[in-house]
């Protein structure tokens, strides 16, 4: 019985791995071409080159674009590192309470061309 019970303490501590080890966030670099836009991520702005500090949960990063915000998806990925420790020492509790925490996500840096992107909005009015 008491083997069990070290052994239920011992898995519920390493249930959610992503989270515990990864935290719920962390620090993306974004990067623009042509730099100084103004970029903002939740509740967070900056003017490019810069390093925010945001949750692993965050899906749209906003360029300012003159007097619109123009939105573009961050990547992220799922950390298989951590999932597999869930699934050897917890399993399903640990794999939901990391997706819900964002611990299972990493997500990456941001970089964009909007010199580029200016170039074909052009050529697709004309």
């Amino acid at each position: 019985m008491k083997k069990l019970f070290i052994l239920l303490s011992f898995t519920a501590f390493l249930s959610g791995c992503g989270t515990v080890i990864y935290g719920t966030h962390q620090d993306i670099k974004i990067e623009t071409t042509p730099p100084g836009s103004i970029v903002r991520i939740e509740t967070q702005s900056c003017i490019t080159p810069c390093t925010l500090h945001i949750t692993r949960k965050a899906e749209t990063i906003y360029i300012a674009d003159g007097e619109r915000e123009v939105p573009y998806e961050l990547v992220s990925r799922i950390n298989w590192g951590s999932q597999i420790a869930n699934l050897i020492a917890g399993g399903i509790p640990g794999w939901v309470f990391d997706k819900k925490s964002g611990g299972v996500y990493t997500i990456d840096d941001f970089r964009k061309d909007l010199q580029k992107n200016r170039q074909t909005e052009m050529q697709k009015q004309q």
